[in-house]
């Protein structure tokens, strides 16, 4: 199901409640559901959308496997936003000694903290997910 954009970007490219443009606001945020199996997927997602994700949908978050906003960077994966998602695994789409940080350290705990086993381009390669409809098999090219 696609969570986001819920509304026609070409008309009002602004993210609700803000005047200004969306940018990583307007990222598309799809849940996967295959059975009881469940990720969600969420771009550049960063703070304001994830509150209004959770205003909107609420426990409909709640997923087996989060696909970490902005590449771990500070402005996603709040705890709130996490509290909902409750993922037992996180995977972090990002590059080797990018120029930005990413993923934070404040990030990591937050995930950490969440219970989520993480998952990191950068150190564990392309990292693949076998849904089936009771479980997931996540690998990477290290494991």
């Amino acid at each position: 199901a696609f969570l986001y954009p819920d509304h026609d970007l070409s008309v009002d490219a602004t993210f609700p409640g803000f005047d200004k443009i969306a940018d990583n606001n307007a990222s598309i945020v799809m849940k996967l559901s295959y059975g009881d199996s469940d990720i969600l997927l969420t771009g550049d997602a960063e703070s304001p959308l994830e509150q209004y994700l959770i205003s909107a949908y609420g426990e409909a978050l709640d997923v087996d496997v989060l696909h970490v906003g902005h590449h771990g960077s500070n402005s996603s994966s709040v705890q709130p936003f996490l509290n909902a998602v409750t993922p037992e695994h996180a995977v972090i789409s990002v590059g080797k000694e990018n120029d930005y940080g990413h993923p934070t350290l404040r990030v990591l705990r937050r995930l950490e903290r969440a219970g989520a086993r993480v998952w990191r381009t950068d150190e564990d390669g392309d990292v693949t997910a076998l849904v089936y409809p009771q479980d997931i098999i996540i690998s990477s090219e290290r494991l």
